[in-house]
């Protein structure tokens, strides 16, 4: 449409964030844009968040995924160096992270 681009490109980036992420695209679009409220009877609802919660909400999701991923990224470093440290060294075979 004749709509703003940006506001165009956000249901593919969604999909493919779902996609990465391996869940449903509206259950992503909820946790992005809803918050579970639990009330005193046992029972929740969902409440809308603002256009600033939900700024935060994503960005605190990207920091979870960013921050999971470098934790798994070191655990397979150190992994790996571990078990070439046990072997004889060999000139041609040196560690190089980059």
């Amino acid at each position: 449409g004749g709509g703003n681009p940006k506001k165009d490109e956000e249901p593919a980036v969604l999909e493919q964030v779902a996609s990465l992420l391996k869940i449903e695209k509206p259950s992503l679009e909820a946790a992005l844009v809803c918050r579970k409220v639990a009330s005193g009877r046992g029972s929740s609802y969902a409440v809308p968040l603002t256009a600033t919660q939900c700024v935060d909400t994503r960005d605190a999701l990207a920091k979870a995924i960013y921050s999971s991923l470098f934790d798994w990224l070191i655990a397979r470093l150190n992994d790996y160096m571990q078990s070439t440290a046990s072997k004889p060294a060999d000139e041609d075979d040196e560690l190089f992270i980059g």
